[in-house]
């Protein structure tokens, strides 16, 4: 088994080397590649090869390009010639079909795909939707496209190069220009085998342009820009024996290539090469498409029904794509802004009705790509045939006919919501079917043009009216019908003035504003739609004014603008509007050099009762030579320079106007205010005048007016304004103005109210006269001052103003010493002064008054001036204009001192003491003290007696133990004098700058009273029994005090607290006077006669007569005498004797204790 497994091993790999050996024998045979060069190393490409070909496989004969890609439409004049054009060398066979290899039955056959190439959108096509470039193709159709690529061989060879080389170029579609800048990817040589296809090494190729050929460093080595030869890829030499491929890398910015970047190859069979020539190998021409966008006179741009942008040169009758086609249809609407920086078209979701959606789309002048905005509207009510991008704002307009023969435009706005919306419906342009188009100038005036059947008009709207407009209806000023082409679709103008005309697949010129010279300029347009340029033509608007009205209502001025015989537009006035009217001629394009005229006449009213005059203006300068005078109508030529001419018709009556205006400034000398309510007057003689009075109130516009009407247009007058000066004004400056009909002014100054004559008034001068008055003013400035020992710091804390009533001046109101309080106010005038505190002040200002009235000083032209005030107010002299016032008013606030006493020794610190102000004014307290400190001392809001009043008064009050009491009312001391003061503590006033110091003396609440009842010898007694009157109860009772005699002084229950026999303690004794009296004597003795009576009053003082703790002392009681008892026997006798003494020791041995514990007690 094993040798039967080598033995087939063996045979296997023998096979396996055979065909390995076979397969480098056909790739010897088939290079193409001289023996005595090395074969190329393949080496990693920078793009992905072309998919492999199998070196078995047998190309098929290569089609014709035309057989490729036949030819749907004919090419333009230009186009560079097809490689089917360029006759094929005799000495070059053409390639012979390969017979195909057969292939083992097993192996399918190779089906090759190219990489997927990017969709419009530059996204790879997905998967499951090949486009025609993502089709899977065979070797044999990988061939035909690469022959296919290849353009029109260059007629010229390159400048001197010694072959074998390859070369090839690079060419504008407008003029077959060279153009530089291009790079290309060239690969080779083609090897191949059993097994693949490559094509090896590959290298960029950039375009080298320079002075020489020496100076070419690169791989191109011809330096014409647009021309390339290549001599070498990398380390290979190019050999005419070998097979190469090309491709386009990048194209010159502003460019794109015309056909795909597919492979363009050199011909031949397997690796053997065709169409070598004396060493050297043509790829041909490659064709630039120009994207960037020509702004100048005679190129006009078309827009395709797909979307292709065509550049047309009027000058050659030449016709050039730019950019890529759309592909998408219908396309209309081209706009195309100032210099090309805008481009849009409109895709309509039709052809006909007028009720179609559209889409807009951008053109990108850099990559010639159309993209769309993804801004849409549906339901337009017209049928989009129209665009333009006004010049004024850079913003897209597109829009049609509707079904009445008005035609709407619509605004594309992308910053806006929504973006598209309704512009204007242009009205009065036809009824009926019609197609056309629209345009702006510079100066965004709008031309609509208008064509049914081969009647074409111009509609036109001024760019102000047009600006105005939003979405509302505006009737257009026409031009006459002209004979033009039919079918018109597109029109364009040009910066000489000439249009164009568009109808698919024609394009013609006419001269502006007659439409006269018609010149075919192109004939092979691709499926136009619209038409459009980046220039703009100059235009003509003739328009009349009447800027002084018309002597009657019905006159009326018919405007017409002809160029030789024929007359190219007109215009009727209606109403009696003022100054410009609205019906115009125009604004119309216009050829530079051409000659027009322009004329009025009237339709209504006697021609001769009005003065007229024309001037012309070019961009709003007058022209030069100029165009003005005195007339009805000029000719003229339109000049080389310039964009909008306007010429203006004015018809003035056989009048002259005056008018008076009076001006008021402020008192500061500032503004120029129209004021009604001022008699202003205009004399004079020989005149028909109206009004007839000579003078006049001014109206609410300050003005007053007179129509002057003269015997004869040549007449002459004086005409004497005046005003009448008011009170409390003073005259500033005055001046007349006097405007002929020619534009002439002149001025005559006004130096005072009195009459000036102004002389040589004619017919058609406008005298506008201007009186300017200003209020007689003082300058007041308002002060606030704090009294000394306030706080100034303060004296912001209040608004100070000074009014007065209209029409006065207003007066200051501010904070002192800001600009604010400061202000001009008129002279004999008085002004109420008063202050308030600001918003959100300083709640200490709160406690501040004024102090007296305001106090006002003045000087004028440097020398004192007397100033009174009067119950607040400053009377402002009447003579004062000029004067600077100054008024100041002084607050000052009050102090209070509270000071706590305490009899008894405890602290003061345990009182608080407050004030509290009456006016909702918060109050204050203070910790108790006995000393006066910044801790007591606060400042309070006084109380004053002279306007404006203060009445505000604090309540005294104090909280603190219960155990003491006060004693006495409150004493108030004026710490500046010491002087006492006689207060109410429940309403103290205390007057402004004055400060009180306020004192409260507080005591134990209660007192008490102590003695004891002894005998003779003062030993204490027991069982004496006292009365007490006073504070304690009714004075109509008495009190009886019993003698406690207990273990401790809890158990005594009645009045006396003292436990101790004999002795007696009266605790809690209100204030007050009490009586003590003994009612009995303890037992054994006698009370005396009269009996003890003590009289003491208790209260919050320590003197003879009234203390808080009385000490009655020791009262005696005499002991009662002894009955005689018979005598009985001796011996009774000696036992009462024992016994006696007995007793009394005893009871001095208890009196001795007694005493002892006493002592102890206390």
């Amino acid at each position: 088994m094993r040798r039967r497994a080598l033995r087939r091993t063996f045979q296997v790999s023998s096979v396996a080397g055979l065909v390995v050996a076979l397969s480098f024998s056909a790739t010897a045979g088939a290079s193409g590649v001289p023996t005595d060069q090395p074969t190329p190393t393949p080496t990693a490409s920078a793009t992905p090869t072309v998919p492999a070909v199998r070196d078995d496989a047998v190309e098929p004969a290569i089609p014709t390009p035309e057989a490729v890609h036949p030819t749907s439409a004919p090419a333009s004049p230009e186009a560079a010639p097809t490689p089917a054009a360029e006759a094929t060398p005799q000495s070059e066979p053409t390639p012979e079909v390969e017979p195909k290899a057969e292939e083992p039955t097993a192996t399918p056959a190779v089906e090759v795909t190219p990489e997927a190439e990017p969709t419009p959108d530059g996204e790879p096509t997905p998967d499951g939707e090949p486009t025609p470039e993502s089709t899977p193709v065979t070797p044999g159709a990988m061939a035909a496209r690469e022959l296919n690529a290849i353009v029109s061989p260059m007629a010229l060879g390159p400048d001197g190069a010694a072959p074998p080389y390859v070369y090839w170029e690079a060419r504008s579609t407008n003029g077959n220009a060279l153009v530089g800048g291009a790079s290309f990817r060239l690969q080779g040589p083609r090897t191949s085998s059993f097994f693949s296809t490559n094509w090896n090494s590959n290298i960029v190729v950039a375009d080298c342009v320079a002075a020489s050929a020496a100076l070419c460093t690169g791989s191109d080595k011809d330096p014409d820009a647009g021309e390339f030869l290549v001599k070498s890829i990398s380390s290979h030499n190019i050999v005419a024996t070998a097979r190469y491929r090309l491709q386009q890398e990048s194209a010159p910015s502003g460019y794109s290539w015309q056909v795909a970047n597919d492979w363009v190859a050199i011909p031949g069979n397997g690796n053997t090469p065709t169409g070598w020539q004396s060493g050297t190998y043509n790829f041909g021409t490659f064709n630039l498409v120009q994207n960037a966008m020509v702004c100048e006179a005679g190129f006009i741009y078309a827009l395709g029904n797909s979307g292709q942008l065509q550049l047309i040169n009027t000058a050659t009758n030449t016709r050039t794509n730019v950019g890529s086609d759309l592909a998408l249809s219908p396309m209309n609407g081209l706009g195309i802004g100032t210099g090309a920086n805008s481009v849009y078209a409109v895709r309509r979701s039709g052809t006909s009705g007028t009720n179609l959606n559209a889409q807009i789309y951008r053109y990108n002048t850099s990559t010639g790509v159309w993209t769309s905005t993804g801004h849409s509207i549906s339901g337009t009510g017209t049928n989009p045939v129209g665009g333009a991008v006004n010049r004024k704002n850079n913003r897209d307009y597109f829009g049609g006919f509707m079904s009445n023969g008005d035609f709407r435009i619509f605004e594309y706005n992308p910053a806006a919501t929504p973006q598209i919306s309704t512009k204007v419906t242009v009205t009065g342009t036809g009824s009926g079917a019609a197609n056309g188009d629209f345009s702006f100038n510079t100066a965004g005036d709008l031309f609509v043009v208008r064509n049914a059947g081969t009647e074409t008009a111009i509609y036109s709207l001024s760019a102000s009216v047009f600006d105005a407009a939003s979405g509302g209806s505006v009737a257009a000023s026409s031009s006459r019908t002209f004979d033009t082409i039919s079918g018109v679709n597109g029109v364009a103008f040009d910066s000489t003035g000439r249009a164009f005309l568009g109808s698919g697949s024609t394009m013609v010129r006419y001269n502006q504003p007659s439409w006269d010279g018609p010149q075919e300029v192109s004939t092979n347009l691709i499926s136009s739609t619209d038409l459009a340029s980046c220039s703009s033509p100059p235009t003509i608007t003739i328009q009349k004014s009447v800027p002084n009205g018309r002597i009657s209502p019905t006159d009326q001025f018919a405007l017409t603008l002809s160029q030789g015989g024929t007359q190219v537009g007109t215009a009727t006035t209606s109403g009696v509007a003022l100054g410009v009217q609205p019906e115009r001629v125009g604004p119309l394009p216009v050829v530079r050099g051409s000659q027009l005229a322009f004329a009025e006449t009237f339709t209504a009213g006697n021609g001769s009762s009005y003065a007229s005059s024309y001037t012309c203006t070019v961009d709003g300068l007058p022209m030069s030579p100029a165009i003005s005078g005195v007339g009805t109508g000029a000719n003229l030529t339109i000049p080389a320079v310039g964009e909008n001419i306007v010429c203006t018709i004015t018809n003035i009556p056989r009048i002259a106007n005056v008018f008076v205006t009076k001006f008021l400034q402020n008192a500061a000398g500032q503004g120029m205010t129209p004021t009604a309510g001022w008699t202003v007057g205009a004399a004079t003689t020989g005149l028909t005048r109206v009004p007839t009075a000579a003078t006049q109130t001014t109206g609410a516009d300050g003005t007053a007016s007179w129509l002057l009407t003269y015997p004869t247009g040549t007449s002459s007058a004086t005409v004497t304004v005046s005003e009448t000066q008011q009170g409390g004004f003073v005259f500033v400056s005055g001046e007349c103005s006097i405007t002929s009909l020619n534009g002439a002014t002149r001025l005559v100054a006004l130096t005072n109210a009195n009459a000036t004559a102004i002389s040589d008034v004619v017919p058609g001068d406008r005298v506008q006269c201007g009186y300017v008055n200003k209020p007689a003013a003082a300058s007041l400035t308002l002060v606030k001052q704090i009294a000394p020992g306030g706080d100034a710091a303060l004296a912001n804390q209040w608004t100070l103003r000074g009014t007065a009533a209209a029409p006065a001046l207003t007066g200051p109101s501010g904070v002192t010493g800001t600009p604010a309080a400061t202000a001009l106010v008129t002279p004999g005038t008085s002004y109420a002064l008063t202050e308030t505190l600001v918003a959100n002040s300083n709640p200490a200002a709160a406690n501040y008054v004024q102090s007296g009235a305001w106090q006002c000083v003045g000087t004028q032209n440097g020398a004192p001036i007397s100033v009174t005030v009067t119950n607040g107010s400053v009377a402002i002299p009447a003579t004062a204009d000029g004067a600077n016032i100054t008024c100041t008013v002084t607050n000052a606030t009050a102090q209070l001192t509270l000071l706590k006493n305490v009899i008894g020794g405890a602290n003061p610190n345990l009182w608080t003491l407050t004030a509290t102000p009456t006016g909702g004014l918060p109050a204050t307290s203070v910790t108790g003290a006995s000393m006066t400190s910044a801790a007591n001392t606060f400042f309070v809001k006084p109380t004053t007696t002279t306007a404006p009043l203060s009445t505000t008064s604090y309540a005294l009050t104090e909280t603190g133990p219960t155990s003491h009491r006060q004693y006495g009312d409150w004493v108030c001391v004026n710490v500046a004098t010491g002087a006492p003061v006689t207060i109410n503590p429940a309403a103290l006033e205390i007057p402004v700058g004055t400060h009180f110091s306020c004192t409260i003396t507080n005591a134990p609440a209660t007192g008490t009273a102590v003695w004891e009842k002894v005998d003779e010898a003062g030993n204490a007694l027991a069982g004496s029994v006292w009365s007490l009157t006073g504070p304690m109860g009714p004075s109509s009772q008495v009190v009886p005090i019993m003698d406690c005699v207990a273990a401790n002084s809890a158990a005594c229950t009645g009045p006396d607290k003292d436990p101790a026999a004999g002795g007696f303690l009266l605790s809690a004794l209100q204030w007050g006077t009490y009586t003590l009296t003994e009612t009995q004597a303890p037992p054994g003795y006698v009370v005396g006669s009269p009996a003890p009576t003590f009289t003491f009053e208790i209260g919050p003082a320590n003197t003879a007569t009234v203390k808080l703790a009385w000490n009655l002392g020791e009262i005696e009681n005499a002991q009662a005498e002894g009955v005689a008892l018979p005598l009985t026997g001796g011996d009774s006798t000696m036992t009462y004797g024992i016994a006696g003494v007995a007793f009394v020791v005893f009871a001095l041995a208890g009196a001795y204790i007694l005493r002892r514990r006493r002592e102890v007690a206390t």
